[in-house]
């Protein structure tokens, strides 16, 4: 099976823009991180899973037998 001819810029300009996306991506990611560490430090996450503490008389525990 052969492949057509494809020009070499185009190749070199596909992995040239994949590789820019990855590391903008990153970069992107690690300054949100930063930002959120600055701003919201003392804040814990607002999910189901982070009010319970591991034992079923605290935290999501004790309001599920409330109910």
């Amino acid at each position: 099976m052969t492949f057509p001819k494809v020009d070499e810029n185009i190749v070199k300009g596909l992995i040239a823009g994949i590789g820019g996306g990855l590391v903008a991506s990153w970069i992107m990611n690690v300054f949100q991180r930063g930002l959120s560490k600055l701003f919201h430090e003392d804040e814990k996450s607002h999910g189901a899973q982070s009010l319970q503490t591991g034992w079923p008389d605290h935290g999501a525990g004790v309001y599920l037998q409330e109910r």
